[in-house]
């Protein structure tokens, strides 16, 4: 990131100990953060890789670092921003990037419907990286067919449009060849941030405008959306409320729970979604947090169901009731590929179990509730 640095001129900072309290290093971090005339909530470019605990960074996020907590992440740990960034204008009109239209699919009680996203997509060094050689493979499968190719939706960062845009304009151009991948937000939206433990008075509603500002740039209704275990009951009584108005940009919320192993208990055992409503009637569907890291049935007492193989996955998903409606948030940190799971999965799951992307299982979540209200 250093030519970017000294691109933008960009205020650097490295403090091992400068989310931990009561340290001289903490007590620095928190002036810097409160006095400063930066836009709020601050994205932190870079990556905070230390201080792991239960197999993730506490601090990777940032939002727990301060006591202003009026901070979000933008990872980017990645050379040339610099290029990227000044090749072109920032990408601001949602018309130069229209997404796929959406598949034409009724809701069913017969059959199971499952969104995979490709997870991570906040990453700009996976955007550059790997993200752009799967979706490459996903070109190459999808020539051979209908069969090979079912709808897929990629996290995407949304600073790509600013960071990298004609990266951005040439993921759509790969999303149009197939006509079927679709793009939503990454975690947690407009920053990787756990928002629920953002700031209550303004900066919550910061973060939620300027998401809301992102989807409707790159053309979708859904984020991915990380918390902590112990805040998922703030975050469906407070939070995500703020989403659920009319003609709100943000429909759908794919959740991920931090730590991935540990419950939220905030899920009945066969409960796959809930719509949650606005004070003016809008609605947004919460979707039960259901994570593939890896595919070599490897897992521990904790996470075994986290490392199915694509046989097992198929089994799982066919086991589901019929009528359900749910998504599957996939990501590389345990072996997980394209290649090895989805590519695999989609030859032998169950005829009953119907791939859809992020917003179609929005819609049909929407309208299976209307059909269990209407019974």
């Amino acid at each position: 990131m250093v030519d970017f640095v000294f691109s933008e001129q960009l205020f650097v900072m490295f403090l091992v100990n400068g989310c931990i309290t009561n340290t001289e290093q903490g007590a620095l971090l928190n002036e810097i953060v409160r006095v400063n005339p930066w836009p709020k909530p601050i994205g932190v470019y870079g990556y905070a890789n230390y201080w792991m605990v239960f197999g993730g960074y506490l601090f990777e996020a940032q939002t727990l670092c301060a006591e202003s907590r009026n901070m979000g992440a933008i990872p980017t740990e990645v050379n040339n921003l610099s290029f990227f960034s000044t090749r072109r204008a920032p990408a601001a009109d949602p018309d130069e990037m229209p997404q796929n239209a959406l598949e034409s699919v009724d809701y069913d009680p017969a059959n199971t419907y499952v969104a995979f996203i490709v997870g991570d997509g906040d990453n700009i060094n996976f955007m550059m990286g790997t993200r752009a050689r799967w979706i490459r493979q996903r070109a190459e499968a999808c020539n051979k067919g209908d069969a090979f190719c079912p709808p897929l939706t990629w996290s995407i960062s949304p600073h790509l449009a600013r960071l990298a845009p004609d990266v951005l304009k040439w993921y759509y151009e790969m999303s149009h060849a197939t006509g079927k991948d679709y793009f939503m937000l990454p975690p947690s939206g407009h920053l990787y941030a756990y928002p629920s433990s953002l700031e209550e008075t303004t900066m919550q509603d910061a973060f939620v405008a300027a998401t809301e500002a992102d989807a409707r740039l790159f053309g979708t209704h859904s984020t991915v959306h990380w918390d902590f275990y112990n805040t998922w009951q703030y975050a469906e009584e407070v939070f995500l409320p703020k989403y659920a108005t009319m003609n709100g940009a943000v429909n759908g919320v794919f959740p991920v729970n931090v730590p991935y192993m540990l419950p939220t208990g905030t899920w009945n055992p066969h409960q796959f979604f809930k719509v949650i409503t606005g004070r003016d009637g809008g609605r947004v569907v919460l979707f039960r947090p259901r994570e593939w890291r890896g595919v070599h049935d490897n897992g521990g007492p904790l996470d075994k169901e986290f490392y199915l193989s694509p046989k097992k996955m198929a089994e799982e998903l066919g086991a589901y009731p019929r009528g359900t409606v749910t998504g599957i948030y996939m990501t590389s940190d345990g072996g997980l590929n394209l290649h090895n799971s989805v590519m695999e999965l989609v030859e032998i799951l169950p005829d009953h179990v119907r791939l859809v992307s992020a917003d179609t299982a929005v819609q049909l979540a929407l309208e299976a509730s209307k059909t269990s209200e209407d019974q």
